[in-house]
């Protein structure tokens, strides 16, 4: 099992190609629809968690996306 990740910068359709050892892997290339993203000045987040923590334990905090960009 391979990761892949990519960051699209315009909105629309795009096309992923992936390829392994010069192949292009099963179903490439990837259509991908890209929406337009979320405004992060418009994304409040508050909580005790962001105050102070500790590693491997809950911290807990929460994350406003209302209004940010659609469907966020």
């Amino acid at each position: 099992t391979y990761k892949v990740e990519y960051t699209p910068y315009e909105e629309g359709p795009h096309s992923v190609e992936v390829s392994y050892d010069s192949a292009p892997v099963p179903n490439s290339p990837f259509r991908v629809p890209v929406t337009e993203g979320c405004d992060p000045a418009r994304v409040r987040v508050h909580g005790p968690g962001l105050q102070s923590g500790i590693t491997n334990k809950p911290n807990k905090f929460t994350v406003e996306t209302r209004g940010a960009g659609r469907r966020v």
